[in-house]
């Protein structure tokens, strides 16, 4: 069975902020086709606390589209399956590399307290 019954709990005590995460500020769904990518320079999610991003697409089935952070402005490439998710401050930059074939769908999910 998935995960052998074990329950997750959400540990919070690594997030810089005293407030809990019990609001949804919004959901969406994001579409990149050939061409498109998230590559605003400096992006972050102003407003919100904590987001989640999930891949939809099987990756098999796109070329690109990376999700992509920095590590004192060095990109990092976050390969990712279907259903897998990166969980991360808001505020920090990420984009999404521009893709070169297919269609990279994700549900995104930005929480506030």
């Amino acid at each position: 069975p998935w995960m052998n019954g074990a329950v997750p709990v959400m540990d919070d005590s690594w997030v810089e902020s005293e407030q809990s995460m019990e609001n949804v500020r919004c959901i969406e769904l994001h579409h990149y086709s050939a061409g498109g990518g998230l590559l605003t320079p400096g992006h972050r999610d102003c407003g919100s606390a904590l987001t989640i991003s999930v891949l939809l697409s099987d990756p098999s089935d796109v070329t690109g589209g990376d999700f992509v952070t920095y590590d004192e402005g060095t990109p990092v490439a976050h390969k990712m399956g279907r259903g897998d998710a990166i969980l991360f401050s808001s505020e920090k930059l990420h984009n999404i590399s521009t893709v070169t074939s297919g269609l990279r769908q994700s549900l995104v999910v930005e929480l506030w307290p």
